[in-house]
């Protein structure tokens, strides 16, 4: 009736496919790469090991996006952006080629509030 049927190998194949979009943000090609294995062009290991350094990088970045949001919502100043010491800070760093966040800043700091 039009319809198609998979194998246990072509079903764990599609799962293999939506699992590592879904979880490792693996392009399509990437997929591809992987699952055909190491080959004379590429090796898939490679592949794998570039996708987590990409994942380690966007953890990265979601976690310094995470403390400034935060660090928005316990800032006692009525307009953090013009009045907050601590982003004015953060962001002086940030053009001297600095990459730091409120927290860390925050941490740096303790000693001197002590």
């Amino acid at each position: 009736g039009g319809g198609r049927r998979y194998g246990a190998d072509e079903l764990h194949r599609i799962a293999l496919i939506r699992m590592w979009q879904d979880t490792g943000l693996m392009s399509l090609t990437e997929i591809g790469q992987v699952l055909n294995g190491t080959g004379v062009d590429v090796d898939w290991r490679t592949v794998v090991v570039t996708r987590i350094a990409a994942i380690d990088e966007q953890t990265r970045r979601l976690a310094a996006a995470k403390a400034h949001l935060q660090h928005l919502l316990i800032c006692t100043r009525d307009n953090p952006a013009d009045e907050c010491r601590h982003l004015r800070e953060v962001t002086t760093a940030r053009l001297a080629g600095e990459w730091i966040t409120p927290e860390e800043l925050w941490q740096r700091t303790a000693h001197e509030r002590a």
